[in-house]
C-alpha cells in the first residue's frame, strides 16, 4: 500500500463526517462577488474514462515550461467556474491552471473515495501530458477553495515528486478540520499559503481561519514555520478574493532555486536524474566563497568530468541532476568522482551553495541583512536558508544520508578585525546548526586551509625580521608566537604589506586551523600552493580545482576508513 492509499484509509472518517453533517453549508454560494468565468485554452479534456473525469487547461504564452496550479473548485460549482478575477493575473504571470472535475457535491464516504482516487488519476495525467501542454512537472502546486481544499488535502501532502507548494482558500471548513488532519504534515511538507475572508472564530461561517492557524502552528512545531503563511479578514479589505495571492506565492516558491547561492550549481546540472535504489545515497554539503564557487573553465576539463555518471548527482534547478559543469567549475566535480570510486555501490550527491566574495555571516542560520552587510553580502539573501530549502526538497524526493560538510571560505572575513576575531565562534555555530538541522550530530567537516600555522609564522617572521621575532620570550608555542608577531605587525601598520586589503586574513586562517585541532570531527587539511589563474589572481585554475577536490576527497576517505 503506497503513502496516498494509507492516508486515504487513515483520514477518511474525518472527511466523511464533515461531508454528511455540513453538505448544505459547505456547498453554499461563493461570496467573492466576482462571477465572470475565464475561457479555457483547452476545454473538457478527459483525464479518465468516466464522464465526470474531465478538466480545463488555462495556459500562459511563452516557450518555457510553466508552473502549474491544480485547482479543485468550491461549493456546488464545476471545474468550468474559474473566475477571471484571479485566473487572468495568474496566467498573465506565466502560471498554468488545471481546473479538474470529479463529483461536484460530496454526500458520503463513497463520493469522497471517488474524489480522492480521481485526484491521483488527474495528477498522473498532468505529469504524463506535461510536454504536450508545456507544463513544468517539477513545479506543481495543489489546492482549491472550500470543498476543493478537502478533496486536494491528501494529494497535497502525499510528498509526490513535483509538488512544489499548496495554495488553499477557505481551507478545511466545518468539521472537516480536526487534529487528525494535521498528522500528514511532516517536516518535509511543501510550502503552504492559506487565505480566509473572515477573522478566526467568526460566527455563522464554517470557513474558520482558526483551522488555518492550526495548520500554521503544526508547521512551526516541526521547525518549518517559514514555509507556512496565512491571511484572514479579507472581507475587511477592498478585495476579498481568496485566490488573489496565488501568483506571488508561486513566484516566491519557484524563485527558491534562482538565488545567488544556487546560480552556479544550476549551470552544472545536465538534466534530471533518478536516484538509484541500490546502495546508499551519500550526500555532501559544499559551501563557501569564490574558491568553492570556482573560476575554472569547464572547457578545460577532461573525461570523466565532462560525462554523465550514473552514480553522481548535483542539486540543480530544484531537483537532482547529472553533474556535468558547462560554464565554470570548482572542486566539487573531482571530489564527487573520486568518492564515487571510493564507494562503488553507492550514489554520491552534492548540494552546493556558494557565492564569490562572501563572508561567513551570509551563511549563518541566524541571518540578518545587517550582519551579512558587514561584508556587503546582504543582497545575496540568507544562504543557509537556500541550503535548507534544498535539504527539505531532497529529503522529500529521495533518501539522502548526509556524510560530510566541505567548507572553503576565508578571505571576505579578513577585511575587518572584528570579523576575524569572531570567526572561530561563527564557524563553530555554523557547524553546530548544520549538524542539528541535518540530524547528524557527528557530521564530519572538512576545511581546506590556505596554510598551516607554521607557514603563517614563517611569513610573519620574514615580515618583521628575525631580530624582532626573537623578542617574544613569553610565547611558548607557534600559535602564541604567531599571535605576538601579528599584533606587532598591526601596531606598526605592517599587516597590509603581508596580506594586502585582507589584512586580518591570518587570524581567519588560524581560526580554521584551530577548528581542526579543537572541534570534534572537524578536519583541517592543507592543500598547498595549487595552480592558479595567474597574474596574482587568488583563484585556482581548472587543474587547481581538480586537485583541491581530490585532496578533500582524500580526507573524506581517510575519515571513513578510520571508522571501519
Amino acid at each position: 500500500m503506497n503513502r496516498m492509499q494509507k492516508m486515504t484509509a487513515k483520514y477518511l472518517l474525518a472527511f466523511v463526517c464533515a461531508m454528511s453533517l455540513f453538505t448544505t453549508a459547505l456547498f453554499g454560494q461563493d461570496s467573492s462577488g466576482a462571477s465572470v468565468r475565464k475561457t479555457p485554452t483547452h476545454s473538457h479534456v478527459s483525464y479518465g474514462s468516466e464522464e465526470r473525469q474531465w478538466l480545463n487547461l488555462y495556459l500562459p504564452s511563452g516557450n518555457e515550461p510553466a508552473p502549474v496550479y491544480l485547482y479543485a473548485h468550491h461549493n456546488t460549482a464545476t471545474a468550468d467556474d474559474v473566475l477571471s478575477s484571479w485566473a487572468d493575473p495568474t496566467v498573465a504571470s506565466g502560471i498554468a491552471i488545471v481546473s479538474w472535475e470529479s463529483i461536484a457535491k460530496i454526500q458520503g464516504r463513497a463520493d469522497f473515495k471517488t474524489c480522492a482516487a480521481d485526484a491521483k488519476m488527474m495528477f498522473a495525467w498532468v505529469k504524463e501530458n506535461a510536454a504536450t501542454y508545456n507544463l513544468d512537472i517539477n513545479k506543481i502546486f495543489i489546492g482549491g477553495q472550500s470543498r476543493g481544499s478537502i478533496v486536494s488535502w491528501e494529494l497535497a501532502h502525499s510528498q509526490a515528486p513535483g509538488i512544489a507548494g499548496i495554495y488553499m482558500g477557505q481551507a478545511l471548513p466545518g468539521q472537516s478540520y480536526s487534529e487528525r488532519m494535521l498528522e500528514p504534515i511532516t517536516k518535509n511538507a511543501p510550502p503552504i499559503f492559506l487565505a480566509y475572508r473572515k477573522e478566526p472564530g467568526a460566527e455563522g461561517d464554517i470557513h474558520d481561519a482558526a483551522h488555518g492557524i492550526g495548520i500554521v502552528e503544526r508547521y512551526k512545531e516541526l521547525g518549518i514555520g517559514n514555509r507556512a503563511e496565512l491571511v484572514h479578514s479579507l472581507n475587511q479589505t477592498s478585495d476579498n478574493q481568496v485566490m488573489q495571492f496565488l501568483p506571488e506565492f508561486v513566484r516566491t516558491v519557484v524563485s527558491r532555486w534562482s538565488t545567488p547561492g544556487f546560480a552556479q550549481a544550476n549551470t552544472m546540472g545536465a538534466g534530471e536524474a533518478t536516484i538509484s535504489k541500490d546502495g546508499k545515497f551519500r550526500v555532501f554539503v559544499l559551501m563557501g566563497q569564490s574558491n568553492m564557487h570556482g573560476a575554472g573553465r569547464a572547457t578545460n576539463l577532461r573525461a570523466p568530468y565532462t560525462e554523465t555518471h550514473e552514480r553522481i548527482r548535483i542539486w540543480a534547478n530544484g531537483r537532482w541532476e547529472y553533474f556535468v559543469p558547462t560554464q565554470r567549475h570548482g572542486p566539487g566535480v573531482s571530489f564527487a568522482h573520486q568518492l564515487a570510486e571510493f564507494w562503488p555501490n553507492d550514489t554520491i550527491g552534492i548540494i552546493k551553495v556558494a557565492v564569490g566574495a562572501t563572508g561567513i555571516n551570509a551563511f549563518a542560520k541566524d541571518w540578518s541583512f545587517e550582519r551579512a552587510q558587514l561584508t556587503y553580502d546582504g543582497k545575496k539573501g540568507p544562504l543557509y536558508q537556500d541550503l535548507m530549502n534544498a535539504v527539505v526538497e531532497a529529503r522529500r524526493v529521495s533518501n539522502p544520508e548526509f556524510c560530510g560538510f566541505f567548507w572553503k571560505q576565508a578571505a571576505a572575513d579578513g577585511s575587518k578585525k572584528e570579523l576575524a576575531a569572531a570567526y572561530y565562534k561563527s564557524l563553530e555555530t555554523l557547524i553546530a546548526d548544520l549538524r542539528t538541522d541535518l540530524e547528524v550530530p557527528d557530521l564530519p567537516v572538512f576545511i581546506p586551509s590556505y596554510m598551516t600555522d607554521k607557514k603563517l609564522l614563517r611569513m610573519a617572521t620574514s615580515a618583521v625580521g628575525k631580530e624582532v621575532a626573537a623578542k617574544t620570550p613569553t610565547a611558548t608555542n607557534d600559535v602564541e608566537r604567531l599571535e605576538a608577531l601579528l599584533s606587532y605587525l598591526e601596531r606598526t601598520d605592517g599587516l597590509n604589506k603581508v596580506f594586502g586589503k585582507r589584512r586580518y586574513l591570518a587570524q581567519v586562517i588560524m581560526a580554521q586551523n584551530r577548528a581542526g585541532r579543537e572541534m570534534s570531527n572537524v578536519t583541517t587539511l592543507y592543500d598547498g600552493d595549487l595552480p592558479r589563474i595567474g597574474g596574482g589572481n587568488p583563484h585556482y585554475n581548472s587543474e587547481g580545482y581538480v586537485i583541491l577536490g581530490q585532496k578533500t576527497a582524500d580526507a573524506v576517505e581517510a575519515h571513513y576508513k578510520g571508522k571501519e
